[in-house]
């Protein structure tokens, strides 16, 4: 729900959007549970499969740090912004505004 709400918000044409807008606010739910359950799972652990950096991980990064242009409000999940920060540390990250 984080990146598809998100691609509906920031990126779809106005004209998409306005035939999508009645589903926004469950999308906003459904996406704040999601960021709720993750938040609980990272208060106790480090990472999300086993006790170190996983595909996991890699793959709940890519739709949750770019979920604030999606209108969800991440500094109220503080061990997710961790945990992102976490993963942005791993050697031969590369964030996505980089090339190559």
């Amino acid at each position: 729900m984080l990146r598809w709400r998100a691609f509906w918000l920031a990126y779809a044409p106005k004209e998409d959007r306005k035939k999508k807008e009645h589903l926004v606010p469950e999308w906003h739910a459904k996406g704040n549970a999601a960021l709720g359950v993750m938040e609980k799972h990272l208060q106790a652990r480090d990472w999300f499969a086993g006790r170190h950096y996983s595909v996991a991980d890699i793959a709940l990064f890519g739709y949750t740090h770019c979920a604030d242009e999606g209108g969800f409000e991440l500094n109220a999940y503080p061990a997710i912004g961790r945990w992102m920060t976490r993963v942005r540390e791993q050697p031969a990250h590369i964030p996505l505004s980089e090339s190559w």
